[in-house]
């Protein structure tokens, strides 16, 4: 039996540097539904946009499936 556990939950994102950021209120609005629409966090969403439009490479954690770690469970009781 292997004493190596894995660990529940998201990788990590690596060292990043937190910071208060306000926006126009007539624009978060739209921010946020494109993040929502994206199935990312406004903060990765945000990452993204400002990477690409500084030319700058954008984080691996920014590609990494959603449901790359999560496991289907099988349905029961369905017939």
């Amino acid at each position: 039996m292997s004493s190596v556990r894995k660990r529940p939950g998201p990788k990590p994102k690596g060292v990043r540097k937190q910071f208060t950021m306000r926006l126009p209120a007539d624009q978060f609005a739209v921010y946020k539904a494109e993040a929502d629409r994206r199935e990312v966090s406004l903060a990765d969403y945000l990452t993204e946009v400002l990477a690409r439009g500084h030319g700058l490479p954008e984080p691996d954690y920014l590609h990494r499936r959603r449901d790359e770690h999560q496991q289907e469970l099988p349905l029961t009781g369905t017939g």
